[in-house]
């Protein structure tokens, strides 16, 4: 069974993912494929590589908070000078960023053949696929806590993705 690991954005919160990956890394929890949005792109492509603690846990955002506040807080030319820093090569493990098209690449990965989602987000309740909030991921077992989520959906064979 092919396993995908989505990252829905999350701005600063998005520390909630890079701590579940981590945790993820730690206990041996690995994808097939992670696919991210925003926020969450630079964690998931360094868990991608196999290498998320070389990323540096709280050290790696304030760089961020430092980044955003040299850059006049233009969260685009923050993110793109994080890029230059600190992304690695991936290496052939595939990665779809979802930064602009939705708000957590679940949906996306099981159109890609996983047959296993997990789904992190920093928002408890409803997974969205859009960042206006108009459209929910189909059928996710939902666990909480701490007001953060971790989705879990096996899509069958056939991805139904509706």
């Amino acid at each position: 069974m092919q396993r995908g690991i989505a990252c829905a954005a999350g701005s600063y919160k998005g520390v909630f993912v890079h701590g579940v990956l981590d945790s993820f890394e730690g206990a041996g929890l690995k994808a097939d494929m992670y696919g991210a949005a925003s926020s969450s792109t630079v964690c998931a492509a360094f868990a991608a590589a196999g290498c998320i603690r070389e990323l540096g846990g709280v050290a790696y955002w304030k760089r961020a908070w430092e980044l955003y506040t040299e850059c006049r807080y233009d969260i685009s030319a923050a993110v793109l000078r994080g890029i230059e820093e600190l992304l690695p090569s991936v290496s052939g493990a595939p990665f779809v960023d979802a930064s602009y098209t939705c708000f957590c690449p679940a949906v996306e990965l099981a159109e890609l053949g996983c047959r296993e989602v997990i789904a992190i987000s920093p928002e408890a309740g409803v997974l969205y696929r859009d960042f206006f909030h108009s459209r929910s991921c189909p059928r996710l077992t939902r666990m909480c806590r701490s007001g953060s989520c971790i989705h879990r959906r096996i899509f069958p064979r056939s991805a139904s993705t509706t």
